[in-house]
């Protein structure tokens, strides 16, 4: 009787490496598109006077190139958001919008849109995805200081 439990035991174990081993994981070059300065200590240079027309805020658009030809759901963060007083209560305010889908060509983009108050500031950016079909996770994280006239402080 054992064995006869010892080789059934055998032949799962077996079949199980076999189907673990089967199926390559791809993987792919994950990429940030800031369209901004980068400066020889890797911090990016947000000159917000270029990127607002007089108003209370900059604007300017982040690409991420994931290079992967399925559709992903792509997520943004940053360390850093505004108080915005509504009818005596403060309510707090993203600078960068949160989720973007990637196109056809493997690329997403989101608006990061600090406050002109917020020259001299550096921004910590986080940027990632996990790849639908492999589960295989990707992130980018990289530095903004955010700058422009000393008007705007």
């Amino acid at each position: 009787m054992n064995k006869i439990v010892i080789l059934i035991s055998l032949m799962f174990l077996i079949g199980c490496s076999d189907s673990i081993s089967a199926g390559a994981i791809e993987t792919y070059d994950f990429e940030i598109e800031t369209r901004l300065e980068l400066d020889s200590s890797g911090y990016y240079h947000f000159n917000m006077n270029n990127y607002t027309n007089g108003g209370s805020q900059a604007l300017i658009r982040f690409t991420a190139h994931t290079n992967n030809p399925d559709i992903q759901f792509v997520w943004w963060d940053c360390n850093a958001t505004w108080d915005y007083d509504f009818m005596g209560t403060l309510h707090s305010v993203d600078i960068i919008n949160h989720s973007s889908y990637t196109d056809d060509l493997g690329q997403a983009n989101t608006m990061f849109g600090p406050q002109v108050f917020m020259v001299n500031d550096t921004v910590i950016v986080y940027v990632g995805y996990t790849d639908s079909i492999y589960d295989v996770e990707y992130m980018e994280t990289f530095f903004v200081i955010l700058e422009g006239d000393s008007t705007y402080e």
